[in-house]
């Protein structure tokens, strides 16, 4: 939804522009980003999203505590959306989920 409504105002006036932002950026803010970037077709790969977004956001490729390369998502589940998005955008594959039934809660 978002990325549709942010395309009607965006086709608006060229000068109309759109602002995201979360507490720090590499969660909710990131993952939307990244979405818009897959949706508008700047970029038809999440992989390659997540890449443009970290570079644009840090300037760098800037590393983790662990080493490894961040994408300035740092949410294993928003890393997931976008590659489910990219498939529901680009490839006629299904988007493969595990139902899952909450049967108990213990509270202590």
């Amino acid at each position: 939804i978002f990325c549709a409504n942010a395309s009607r105002y965006l086709t608006g006036d060229p000068r109309y522009v759109v602002c995201m932002h979360c507490s720090d950026g590499t969660t909710r803010s990131g993952v939307m980003s990244c979405a818009w970037i897959l949706h508008c077709g700047h970029r038809v790969a999440a992989s390659d999203a997540l890449d443009l977004f970290a570079h644009r956001r840090s300037g760098t490729n800037q590393k983790r505590f662990d080493g490894a390369l961040t994408h300035g998502v740092d949410s294993p589940a928003g890393v997931r959306a976008l590659y489910n998005l990219e498939k529901l955008l680009y490839t006629n594959m299904p988007l493969t989920y595990h139902e899952r039934i909450l049967s108990s809660v213990k509270v202590e």
